[in-house]
């Protein structure tokens, strides 16, 4: 008996390390994403001298979307992901923020440049996958169920224009990984479920653990300071993910509260193009 109750061990033992392993693969392969994106923004600004997603002719190369001239108020609507066909962006040098009630409202697509920028980066041959709105706005994660998402946060202490990020310092162009629910994925991003440093976002996908894996691979290990920054999920208490992320709007550092192991954290990746 003792020797079944051994060998029952060492298999839940040896479970559990590839368990860990996956685990540490997948997360490494978030990094690995990341750095890819940011390589090929890069590579998309060195050719078109702008940003993708803001590239104001965009349909001179792709054509246009909207069937007219790529600027009209119903462009995005009518992107998919099995056509090149595009909208142009405003040209002001920022990827801006998108909030697809707007869209659906028939507001120009200037305000789309955050689901334009994955489409634009794809047509150019840059990244894998083909987005539109009938389909993948957005590439998804290498963690199962993840998303990544585009913006550009505009000023110190300031919400960007939709409203659903803040920070205590300027982020500048970020990327977010977050959950690909199927309300994120084929909608909104991350929706504003508060008001200042209380603001979060309704799909965490990491656990602390994670977030800090990350973080202490590329960056500092904090969750507030440096060029990753935690957001915690909405209907989640302040200081699950983080201690102070969210709690104080002065904090300028916070630590990841690795005795969570439930799933609580999204990650903001900022300064990255």
């Amino acid at each position: 008996m003792s020797i079944v109750l051994v060998i029952i061990g060492l298999i839940v033992g040896g479970i559990l390390v590839a368990q860990g392993l996956i685990r540490t693969a997948e997360l490494r392969s978030i990094i690995t994403q990341k750095e890819r994106y940011s390589t090929a923004v890069n590579t998309f600004r060195n050719k078109y001298n702008a940003l993708p997603g803001d590239l104001i002719n965009a349909s001179t190369y792709w054509g246009a979307a909207d069937g007219v001239d790529g600027n009209q108020a119903n462009c995005y609507t009518n992107t998919l992901t099995t056509s090149p066909l595009t909208c142009n962006g405003n040209g002001s040098g920022i990827v801006a923020d998108t909030d697809i009630t707007l869209i659906e409202n028939g507001v120009n697509c200037a305000t789309c440049e955050g689901l334009l920028f994955w489409q634009h980066l794809a047509n150019a041959g840059l990244i894998e996958g083909t987005y539109g709105y009938n389909g993948n706005m957005t590439p998804l994660g290498k963690i199962s169920s993840s998303q990544w998402w585009a913006s550009q946060n505009w000023d110190t202490n300031a919400p960007s224009p939709t409203g659903y990020i803040y920070s205590a310092s300027n982020w500048g162009n970020i990327f977010i990984l977050q959950s690909n629910s199927p309300f994120a994925i084929s909608r909104s991003p991350i929706a504003k479920t508060g008001v200042g440093p209380t603001a979060k976002g309704p799909f965490p996908i990491l656990t602390p653990s994670d977030g800090y894996y990350i973080d202490s691979k590329i960056d500092d290990g904090d969750a507030i300071a440096g060029k990753i920054s935690v957001i915690e999920g909405g209907g989640i208490a302040n200081g699950y993910c983080a201690s102070a992320a969210f709690v104080n709007s002065s904090a300028t550092s916070a630590s990841y509260v690795v005795s969570n192991t439930n799933v609580v954290c999204g990650l903001i990746f900022h300064q990255v193009y």
